[in-house]
């Protein structure tokens, strides 16, 4: 074999090894760029991913994390302090169950006599079962025939617990051509305002009785009882 055929199949060699690389590193750079498959996709937690089938009567407890809405009755536990934040515009509504204004009391209580009595007996007035009346003011108006005079206005408190007397002090008017109310006359008037201080607890009752100086002819007295309702304590 003649020395230029030797070269020439050298060279043929190198140039199939050189191939032969080329082809393989092209493969192997393709090889790189693939992800390998898999089932699920990534997750930042680890481990399996789970499902909880727990029936509504065996919830799992949770916590509110942020905002949220709740449907439903809500139990209060432990007897907690409430803050009442209603603006000045929308306040909440009250009411002071002792105040007197809210529970005023007035009543009409009167007598009248039949020609031949010295004393009459009002119709009495009925205090509710856990209230008390404060008694503070009375009016009265007395009207006799021409010449008689009351001897005794007085205010009877019946209670099983707390009642009374108390005295009216009628002062002489005068002599009414007129008469008075609800009779004609002439007749003697007598009248009086009294400021009082006393209770009747209920149930009980509060009442008038009155006795004149004479049991001729017929007359009357009225009285107004003003005062006011409060809770038994």
């Amino acid at each position: 074999m003649t020395e230029r055929r030797l070269s020439m199949l050298t060279l043929r060699r190198i140039m199939a090894t050189l191939t032969t690389a080329v082809i393989v590193s092209a493969a192997l750079a393709d090889l790189g760029q693939v992800q390998p498959l898999s089932a699920d996709p990534p997750s930042s937690h680890s481990g399996p991913n789970v499902t909880v089938t727990n029936t509504s009567s065996n919830p799992v407890p949770v916590t509110l994390q942020g905002t949220g809405s709740i449907s439903g009755n809500v139990a209060i536990t432990n007897s907690p302090n409430v803050a009442v934040v209603n603006p000045t515009a929308s306040p909440v509504p009250t009411q002071d169950i002792d105040n007197p204004d809210r529970q005023p009391f007035q009543a009409l209580l009167s007598v009248d006599f039949v020609d031949g009595a010295f004393r009459a007996d009002s119709s009495p007035v009925a205090i509710p079962a856990g209230q008390r009346l404060v008694l503070d003011q009375a009016s009265s108006l007395g009207q006799l025939p021409v010449g008689q005079k009351l001897v005794l206005v007085l205010l009877v408190g019946t209670s099983s617990t707390r009642g009374g007397f108390w005295f009216l002090t009628p002062v002489p008017r005068g002599t009414s051509v007129f008469g008075g109310l609800f009779t004609p006359g002439p007749l003697d008037l007598s009248a009086a305002n009294d400021s009082l201080k006393g209770y009747v607890d209920g149930p009980g009752t509060v009442g008038l009785q009155v006795v004149r100086d004479a049991n001729s002819g017929t007359g009357a007295t009225f009285v107004t009882l003003v005062g006011h309702l409060v809770h038994l304590p």
